[in-house]
């Protein structure tokens, strides 16, 4: 296939509504090794045949359709994965939207509405429960003395509903003992822990934060004795790597932290998710890990107590209860740029980062404070071999063993990284019809153009097709499902394989939003590691595309014959676009009406358009019902090249009621097969071209032009020439020139002023 340059209006084409819509999961979790039955809600979930999920642990076992709320039974094993998993509903025609469903360590209990009375609880439990607008839901639970207890609740972070909650603890006497609303590690979740200094019931109130905020939305609280770390350090590594980390348990000395051995991923993840699962139990959500970056180093503390690490290096800090700034020096090279990288937030630590970086002498060379979000990064290239400080402090100069950072120090970073190219709030979901086409657009970042695309782990008779390599672009993929092909989805991976090299599925990331808040700004995002792919029932209408049998000419046009099979309904509106072009290629739209069979799709190429052969992909998309079913076409080649002739440009100029010739030198780049009919368009009011021909042998075209007494006066540059060579085969390939300039003049006026045939 000869090389594509995509430009995507959308990046994937196929039938894909009326998909099923995920609304909500209840519960929204569940204790691995066991079984959980969950409602789904949403819209047309009556054709639902499956749940697909983005990893193993969980089966389903039996799934229960209906309009618009679907229940499923669910099996996690007892080596599922703690944490977040996701999940889509599949039907006939594709995927849903994606979920997620939580998996914990603790048993789980179903929120009880018991009129005023709070919900009696045992400690290590996870309490699945729903907060309607305006509820606060109560707990109680019997703790002895001295016991220190964590009460976790995660809401927001389970990508359902924007609902922001506080955490409220009374004593045995009634008196608030912790209490909590916004935390770093969650968010708009609240978490707290509380030492129990007597016996007794202690009550857990649940509410919305903000008065009046009328979300409803599903919650799991946690509550135990179990442990809760704020983070790790080091705080990451490399790919692949296992790290010895020392927990963050709100201790200054992390000497006598728990410690735990962490199992890094190389699989081109930038972060771990990581449940830290010890002695006493697991703690109830995850914290992240760097993944990548500059190695860990070892700090060199120097007879002065100055602390130096190698570059590249990471290495991991916190700013103590004084707030003073941690200082760490680095020797540096002449001419080697150091990005420097203060990850704080992104571990969800309370630290709000400065990054300076100095000389030695003390001044400022380099500082930023938010540049990845509230985290910060600077570059420094110094023009000699010199040594830097490198100065973190928190925004608002305050410190504590939950102030903690790691800092990077290296070569700019610029990893490898593919991802499908979507509209704006559209799944990055493939569904691919049984005998028909979709088509999707692969980015490229930072990838050798050696490397090849390529795809594994495709739903029975689906097969893809790869498009051309070119530096710097996206790859087209084309994806063909056999008319036999089982309705089934599969979690595919995308990746690249280098000549001759293994497959290498570490590049494919997609980030997508799960809760958007206000201006569709994300609140709570996903990564998933594969593509989920579907087959899909037949579209509702077929078509076809002609390939074009002459070539597409920079500056000029052609049409392509859109053609509609025999629809299974006949009231169908269909209407055609293209959705991938040429460089400097452009394209209409065709509409079918209702009874008609073929359409003409004009597209238009630049005269910088880039030559070459090109596939282009159509989508074609119709309304049935209330929703729009769309269908993509098989790809077409175009051929985009060089005028065969240029015709120099012309300056003519007459008056109004009479008429003008104009003679345009022709200069051909091949031979001329025969007579070639020209028209002139963009001609202003009142003026019309005289039929004119372009014979083989001529070498120049000569035009006339009829001015009429009330045509437009002035200059005229828009004019375009309009020649139709024909090639070997006698067809007439279209080919468009600028005619220059035609200046319309008024008729003139004889000497005294009276013109011509006026009155006395």
């Amino acid at each position: 296939m000869s090389a594509l340059l995509g430009i995507a209006l959308l990046a994937v084409f196929a039938p894909q509504a009326p998909t099923p819509r995920l609304a909500a999961l209840q519960p929204a979790g569940g204790c691995r090794g066991a079984e959980v039955e969950v409602a789904l809600r949403g819209e047309r979930l009556g054709d639902v045949v499956a749940l697909q999920f983005d990893a193993p642990g969980i089966e389903v076992v039996a799934l229960q359709p209906a309009a618009d709320r679907c229940t499923a039974r669910l099996r996690l094993a007892a080596d599922c994965a703690l944490g977040r998993h996701r999940v889509r509903a599949r039907s006939g025609v594709g995927l849903s939207n994606v979920v997620t469903f939580h998996v914990g360590a603790l048993p789980t209990l179903r929120e009880e509405r018991q009129g005023e009375a709070p919900m009696s609880l045992p400690l290590g439990v996870t309490v699945d429960g729903a907060l309607r607008d305006g509820d606060v839901d109560r707990f109680t639970v019997d703790v002895p003395q001295g016991a220190r207890v964590v009460v976790e609740v995660e809401a927001m972070r389970l990508g359902q509903a924007p609902i922001d909650l506080r955490l409220c603890v009374r004593g045995p006497d009634g008196q608030i003992v912790a209490q909590a609303d916004d935390t770093p590690l969650g968010g708009r979740d609240p978490w707290l822990a509380f030492d129990a200094v007597a016996a007794g019931p202690y009550a857990l109130e649940l509410a919305g934060a903000v008065p009046g905020d009328g979300r409803d939305g599903v919650y799991r609280l946690h509550l135990g004795r179990m442990p809760r770390p704020l983070g790790a350090s080091p705080a990451g590594g490399q790919p692949g790597e296992t790290i010895d980390v020392a927990l963050r348990d709100g201790r200054a000395d992390l000497a006598a932290a728990p410690r735990a051995r962490v199992q890094l991923p190389n699989d081109g993840s930038e972060w771990l998710w990581w449940t830290p699962e010890l002695a006493d139990g697991a703690a109830p959500s995850a914290i992240p890990l760097r993944v990548g970056g500059p190695p860990n180093r070892a700090l060199a503390v120097d007879d002065k107590g100055r602390a130096f690490f190698d570059l590249p290096g990471s290495v991991d800090g916190c700013i103590g209860d004084d707030g003073a700034p941690v200082r760490f020096r680095v020797r540096a090279k002449k001419g080697e740029e150091i990005e420097f990288r203060v990850v704080a937030r992104a571990l969800r630590s309370a630290l709000d980062p400065v990054l300076l970086v100095r000389g030695a002498d003390e001044r400022v060379l380099a500082s930023n404070d938010d540049a990845a979000g509230m985290d910060s990064v600077a570059r420094y290239a110094p023009a000699a071999d010199m040594e830097l400080i490198v100065e973190v402090r928190d925004l608002l100069r305050r410190g504590s063993p939950a102030h903690f950072f790691r800092l990077e120090a290296g070569p700019r970073e610029r990893p490898a990284k593919l991802s499908l190219q979507v509209a704006r709030l559209v799944d990055p979901v493939v569904a691919v019809p049984q005998g028909g086409v979709a088509t999707a657009v692969v980015l490229r970042a930072n990838l050798d153009d050696k490397q090849e695309l390529a795809l594994a782990g495709l739903p029975a008779g689906v097969v893809a097709t790869i498009g051309p390599r070119l530096p710097g672009q996206p790859v087209a993929v084309r994806f063909d499902a056999a008319p036999d092909a089982p309705l089934a989805g599969a979690q595919a991976q995308v990746g690249v394989r280098a000549e001759g090299g293994a497959f290498d599925a570490r590049p494919w990331q997609q980030t997508q939003p799960l809760l958007l808040g206000r201006n569709d700004t994300p609140l709570v995002q996903t990564t998933q590691r594969t593509l989920p792919v579907a087959v899909a029932l037949p579209a509702p209408f077929a078509l076809d595309v002609v390939a074009p049998a002459v070539p597409l000419v920079r500056g000029a046009g052609l049409a392509l014959p859109i053609r509609l099979g025999l629809p299974q309904r006949s009231d169908l509106r269909v209407r055609v676009r293209a959705v991938w072009l040429p460089p400097g290629v452009t394209a209409g739209q065709a509409q079918f009406d209702v009874g008609q069979h073929e359409v003409l799709l004009p597209i238009e190429a630049s005269t910088g358009a880039t030559l070459g052969t090109f596939p282009i992909a159509l989508v074609a998309s119709a309304r049935v019902g209330n929703v729009v079913v769309e269908q993509a076409l098989p790809w077409i080649d175009v051929q985009v090249v060089e005028p065969w002739l240029a015709l120099a440009r012309a300056e003519a100029r007459g008056a109004v009621g009479g008429e003008v010739a104009a003679t345009l030198p022709v200069t051909r780049a091949r031979p001329q097969h025969g007579p070639a009919p020209v028209a002139v368009t963009n001609l202003p009011r009142g003026v019309a071209c005289r039929p004119a021909t372009l014979a083989a042998d001529a070498e120049a075209l000569q035009l006339v032009f009829d001015i009429a007494p009330d045509a437009a006066v002035g200059r005229h540059g828009a004019l375009t020439v309009e020649v139709r060579l024909p090639d070997g085969a006698g067809r007439p390939v279209l080919h468009r020139a600028s005619f220059g300039e035609l200046k319309v003049e008024a008729k003139k006026k004889p000497k005294g002023g009276i013109a011509a045939g006026g009155p006395p």
